[in-house]
């Protein structure tokens, strides 16, 4: 389906028409650039699940859309794609979702709806809503972090699950991270990402594309939070940790003062709060809105 360039006076041949509902036929791999924009009978799309890509405005601005039944296959939604429906309850994001480009959703009852804290379009970290805690653990599962997801924002250290592999344009511009793991899963990261940030720490394993493409580039050669170096995390590391903090036991202190192997948040230091983020690990627990 092609594009129709904004401003160009292109036609498209359905404007004159007052449909309310728009079905997407098998064959079509991508909706173009501000394809139906500004549709205003508009209330429902059906597509099939040929469709790989929702190019950018390709529904901005249809105020009466509500839901969209979105593509087994569709893997990227460009800039303001949805953006203005106001009425969109639903959105088109499923699992096959990897990048989710500026501002797709904004400006719609979804995401009115959505809570405090951080904002998940599928598997994708979209957003988040509300005062920002000093660190961030993204959830298990994540596949990737959208564009401009934390664009200004306050908090200090995120932490990324493995299986994220994108981390979106602008996605960290101008806020006041200082530390972040990238998994070796990640395989690219989007423009000016960490642009306009006090060059954070980047916390990652050697031989992996955060390694070729970070600057302040860390390696860890050790699994964080295994204090007793058996390969796994478990509740002895709670303990020791512990019990070192309240000087029960000698420890490697070195390694404390360094905030490498017991900096389990990847804050920066070293201290209580890593026990405490053990135990989540442990209890399968998601801190990203606490």
């Amino acid at each position: 389906m092609p594009s129709y360039e904004d401003g160009l006076g292109m036609e498209r041949p359905w404007e004159k028409y007052n449909f309310t509902t728009l079905i997407i036929g098998d064959g079509v791999k991508s909706i173009g650039a501000n394809s139906f924009s500004e549709c205003k009978s508009l209330s429902t799309v059906i597509m099939a699940d040929s469709v790989e890509t929702v190019d950018s405005s390709a529904f901005s601005n249809c105020t009466n859309l509500e839901s969209v039944k979105t593509s087994e296959n569709l893997h990227t939604i460009f800039n303001y794609a949805f953006c203005g429906c106001k009425k969109l309850k639903n959105i088109p994001v499923g699992d096959s979702v990897i990048v989710i480009m500026k501002h797709a959703f904004d400006e719609t009852l979804w995401l009115e709806n959505q809570g405090e804290g951080v904002v998940y379009a599928g598997n994708v970290t979209y957003c988040f809503k509300g005062s920002y805690p000093s660190v961030i653990r993204i959830r298990k599962g994540t596949t990737a972090i959208a564009d401009k997801a934390f664009t200004s924002g306050k908090t200090k250290t995120f932490i990324l699950p493995e299986g994220v592999s994108y981390i979106g344009e602008e996605a960290f511009y101008a806020s006041a991270i200082k530390s972040i793991n990238i998994p070796s899963s990640v395989n690219n990261i989007g423009y000016d990402a960490f642009a306009m940030t006090f060059s954070p720490k980047i916390y990652g394993y050697r031989g992996t594309y955060a390694e070729k493409h970070c600057d302040n580039f860390i390696p860890i050669d050790f699994l964080i939070g295994d204090l007793d170096k058996n390969n796994t995390i478990n509740i002895e590391d709670a303990t020791i940790l512990q019990r070192c903090f309240a000087e029960y036991i000698y420890f490697d202190f070195d390694i404390i003062k360094n905030n490498l192997l017991a900096d389990v948040n990847y804050d920066g230091v070293a201290d209580i709060n890593d026990v405490t983020e053990i135990q989540k690990i442990l209890a399968g627990f998601d801190s990203e809105k606490n």
